[in-house]
């Protein structure tokens, strides 16, 4: 969603969404200045799934969290110093997203200790998504979504 406009997104997202069906958690992530009314353009839809914003920027979840105290919103880290976890206090954060390689069993526990879903990405191969299960994340975030929901849904 780099180059693309938030509200652009919308049309992709619920074609994602379609594609997925209901107990997935979509991810729209927040890196770069965006409108709060973009924010509201997708936080209104009835989409049949949970929609989650997530950023580095503490101060941009921060800005949406005023506007949109019912929104899940999501921390994406790129270290894990001991800040991460006063962040996620400070905006009510729903989940922290770590990337493949900072993963840890004791980040893992660590975020549900203080009642985080543990979010990992992204992860494109069939044993990346079996090691991630294996260390109880939450979920995983993907660019091949086509080919890992086939794949997940049959680990069910």
């Amino acid at each position: 969603m780099a180059d693309t406009e938030l509200h652009d997104y919308l049309p992709a997202l619920k074609k994602l969404i379609s594609f997925g069906g209901q107990g997935i958690i979509y991810e729209t992530e927040v890196n770069k200045p965006t409108s709060l009314e973009d924010i509201s353009r997708i936080t209104d839809q009835e989409l049949d799934g949970d929609i989650l914003i997530s950023s580095f920027s503490l101060i941009w979840l921060k800005s949406i969290r005023k506007a949109f105290p019912k929104v899940k919103l999501g921390l994406i880290i790129k270290n894990a110093d001991n800040g991460w976890i006063k962040a996620c206090e400070e905006i009510d954060a729903y989940s922290i997203r770590f990337s493949k390689e900072l993963t840890s069993n004791r980040l893992i526990e660590e975020a549900h200790r203080n009642r985080l879903k543990v979010f990992v990405g992204p992860v494109d191969s069939k044993g990346g998504a079996k090691l991630m299960r294996s260390m109880s994340v939450d979920g995983i975030f993907t660019t091949k979504y086509d080919e890992m929901l086939l794949f997940i849904s049959r680990l069910s």
